[in-house]
């Protein structure tokens, strides 16, 4: 059913990463057409939010329209809300209504899942599409394709100002702002022994700076004219997402050098370097990435979210010795570490031997299926895993030689690095275009995967009704309201919360690994499996004595 019920969705980020990993593939040596990029380009271009100033770089999932009450542009989902309208229109039908019906699929649960799709798709701009607009311009300003930067450069002019936006909209729990300290009910679990660590280390309440997922005012009901709502209603802090940010403003710094720094931002790449510093060292992003990633379900995803940082940041240090900055510099040291260590460990745990020579990763899209009563693993994430498990070893265990394309090991290198990168290359190479079944992903969603991931299960100590008025809350009946957290609440206080229930629910305090068995609204892409396959097979084909 995962293959034949799904909606064609027209969104810049697919284009955005597909993009990302064609100018890496180019600057490893392969040949691409330049009229593809361009048409790349000119389609991510469509995605700019025109509700800001032309100059700067704020982009969306989706292309706007405009909401005639409000007069103001609104990112939403053609492709997706016209079937859904059409879905409404056929299930009047008394045909449909008794096909509906024979495969007990009840009507109503199909039209509330209608009404919750149509509400939530009606979104803002947001961080990590805006992030990932700087990091194509750095691509390009750095590739064969000046023509196509200068139309980039055109486009996004002011990126001091663009910045800004991404640091004024940030998560700072110390605030007294509820623009700045109100967070999803989830986001708030994750970081909360992170806020503990950050008092407990004595650092400035002022200094803790995170990017937060969505660029919208809060609240959202206080707008009479309301055209923007976000899946998870509160805004987030989402472990890819906030690397993704931190490597847009390494970059920016590496370009344009002190022009874009100013307090805020450097306060915001510190808090996340101290963040996932505390996370890793915790196991906490591991343990529960399940919360820990609001809308990026894999795993690999997020591995890769942060090799690639490290292979940026070692590059940049090979190209200017002394001259990086300090601050990216310590960056490096930290992210390296974690990813020789933790990242690689668990890369390497989970890997999957073919019984011939080959080895391959999974996630968990197609592997609780069962047929007849037995279990069947199908694997059909299997190319999009291992493709970016395989770009995480690279990107960890290489390193660039001088001024050229070519990589070679570092001299501490494990074996088991080599011949996982070895016998994973030659596994895809030998059965990716046999296999399209095995090339699906779920890089995206909407954020709730399972009993875990549900936001009315976790504390609130915050709520506004529907049309935006602040309101009271009581744990066991949380229908009409909308709950987040506001501030920090006491540690002791919050323990004595997760002992509570949440909307008749128990506190998910842990998480079983792996979403398995889970149903959840997805977003897949084979082309973007195979760019980043390409990618992964560029960079091998450049590494010195890859053979061990």
């Amino acid at each position: 059913m995962r293959r034949i019920i799904g909606i064609p969705d027209t969104n810049m980020f697919v284009t955005e990463i597909i993009l990302y990993c064609l100018l890496e593939s180019q600057a490893n040596g392969i040949v691409l057409d330049k009229r593809m990029i361009d048409l790349g380009m000119d389609s991510i271009l469509e995605f700019r939010d025109k509700n800001f100033d032309n100059d700067l770089g704020i982009y969306g999932f989706w292309s706007q329209s405009r909401n005639e009450s409000s007069n103001q542009l609104f990112t939403n989902s053609a492709n997706i809300l016209g079937p859904l309208n059409d879905l409404e229109r056929l299930m009047m039908s008394p045909v449909v209504g008794m096909m509906l019906k024979s495969l007990n699929i009840d009507l109503s649960n199909v039209a509330a899942f209608s009404n919750v799709i149509k509400n939530n798709f009606k979104i803002p701009s947001d961080n990590d599409d805006t992030c990932g607009n700087l990091l194509l311009g750095m691509k390009l300003r750095n590739s064969v394709n000046t023509e196509i930067y200068k139309k980039w450069e055109e486009n996004n002019q002011n990126i001091k100002k663009t910045i800004e936006i991404i640091t004024f909209n940030s998560y700072q729990p110390f605030s007294k702002d509820v623009k700045k300290n109100v967070i999803d009910s989830r986001s708030y679990y994750f970081v909360h022994e992170f806020i503990q660590d950050w008092i407990s280390n004595g650092r400035k309440q002022d200094d803790f700076v995170l990017p937060f997922t969505w660029f919208v005012d809060f609240p959202l009901g206080t707008n009479p004219n309301a055209f923007k709502t976000i899946p998870t209603t509160y805004n987030s802090v989402d472990l890819v997402v906030v690397i993704n940010t931190f490597y847009a403003l390494s970059t920016s710094l590496i370009v344009h050098g002190d022009s874009i720094l100013n307090q805020d931002v450097e306060r915001m790449m510190r808090s996340i370097i101290y963040f996932f510093e505390w996370g890793f060292k915790s196991g906490f992003v591991y343990d529960r990435y399940d919360v820990g990633s609001v809308f990026y379900p894999s795993i690999y995803t997020f591995s890769w979210s942060i090799s690639r940082v490290v292979d940026f940041l070692e590059t940049q240090s090979q190209t200017l010795p002394n001259h990086l900055p300090s601050m990216l510099n310590d960056s490096l040291v930290l992210l390296r570490d974690i990813m020789m260590n933790v990242g690689t460990n668990q890369i390497l745990q989970r890997m999957k031997s073919d019984g011939n020579g080959g080895v391959y990763w999974e996630d968990f899209l197609g592997n609780a299926d069962t047929l007849q009563g037995v279990k069947k693993e199908y694997g059909e994430d299997r190319f999009y895993s291992s493709a970016l498990a395989l770009n995480v070893l690279i990107d960890t265990w290489t390193i660039t030689c001088g001024d050229t394309v070519n990589r070679r090991w570092r001299d501490n290198t494990p074996q088991p690095v080599k011949s996982a990168v070895n016998n994973g290359i030659s596994y895809i190479v030998e059965n990716i275009f046999d296999n399209p079944t095995q090339t699906f992903n779920a890089f995206f969603d909407m954020g709730e995967r399972g009993p875990s991931t549900q936001a009315t299960s976790y504390p609130i100590n915050y709520c506004y009704d529907k049309i935006g008025v602040e309101c009271k809350f009581s744990p066991s009946n949380p229908e009409g309201v909308v709950g987040a957290v506001s501030g920090v609440i006491p540690d002791n206080q919050y323990q004595e919360m997760l002992k509570m229930k949440w909307a008749n629910n128990t506190v998910p305090t842990t998480w079983s690994g792996s979403f398995n068995g889970s149903s959840l609204v997805f977003w897949s892409s084979q082309p973007l499996t195979y760019s980043v396959s390409l990618l992964a097979l560029s960079k091998s084909l450049n590494i010195q004595t890859l053979k061990t």
